[in-house]
């Protein structure tokens, strides 16, 4: 699933809180939307939908949870007829305004075909049947939803299945990794670098330590490289270098930010 609709350039973790997505309705249509326009025309089978507040079209209601965002803008606007999948309804975005299974209610009534991990599934299981009774969430909309679910679990039970057993591509996996960096942030020029000294980490520093001396870089006073991973979750240096998942860059502080995901 491409995520997270209509785009997701906060600060605020969503975890936590309502993020508020600023893009006025000319900068969603230029920058926010452009990645689920692209995904729309490549046939993408899934979009999920993110707990964003986006005032340009429905000010103060999580998109997850927003007619105006899911059903006009991603089914109507953008013509989408995959699969839409709400963000983790157990996160503090909807929990805290949203409580019991109100959430799931209001993610399918907005256009959701599958409401992902409600914090109580039992509650929101007995708020959706009570909602499918009453006539709150239409009988209609409910056949459509699955129908695309249906669907798709027989596209992807007819496909070729992939090679091997599960854990089996554990070495092209590292390769991919290890070939994959993010530079996230830098100084324009970005300085010579001539020799370094690394911290954090053990496991990285020992490995990196290796690298630059293979590469014939000179260990020792110069540029400080803070390396992020298992104990090390935030760091200040010259450059900051996160070895796993990238949110402690987010914690760092550092005029050279760089993601890699594999140690």
């Amino acid at each position: 699933a491409v995520k997270h609709f209509p785009g997701h350039n906060v600060s605020t973790d969503s975890h936590t809180g309502l993020p508020v997505l600023d893009s006025d309705r000319s900068r969603l249509r230029s920058h926010d939307l452009k990645p689920f326009e692209a995904a729309v025309a490549d046939s993408a089978p899934g979009i999920m939908t993110g707990h964003l507040d986006v005032p340009a079209i429905d000010k103060g209601v999580p998109a997850s949870l927003s007619r105006k965002v899911i059903t006009k803008g991603l089914r109507q606007n953008l013509g989408f007829d995959g699969l839409v999948i709400s963000d983790s309804l157990g996160m503090g975005a909807v929990m805290q305004r949203y409580p019991g299974g109100d959430s799931t209610v209001e993610a399918i009534k907005a256009g959701s075909d599958l409401a992902l991990m409600p914090a109580d599934n039992d509650q929101a299981y007995d708020a959706v049947l009570a909602a499918l009774k009453s006539g709150e969430i239409p009988e209609r909309q409910a056949r459509d939803s699955a129908a695309r679910t249906i669907g798709y679990l027989l596209h992807a039970q007819a496909s070729p299945e992939l090679p091997g057993d599960p854990g089996s591509h554990a070495e092209e996996s590292e390769q991919l990794s290890t070939m994959a960096a993010t530079v996230v942030a830098h100084p324009c020029p970005v300085p010579r670098i001539t020799s370094v000294t690394p911290t954090g980490s053990s496991e990285a520093v020992a490995a990196f330590r290796t690298a630059a001396q293979e590469a014939g870089l000179a260990l020792g006073g110069g540029t400080s490289v803070a390396l992020l991973g298992p104990g090390v979750p935030a760091a200040s240096a010259d450059v900051v270098v996160s070895t796993d998942t990238p949110y402690g860059l987010a914690r760092s502080s550092g005029p050279i930010k760089v993601a890699l995901y594999g140690r």
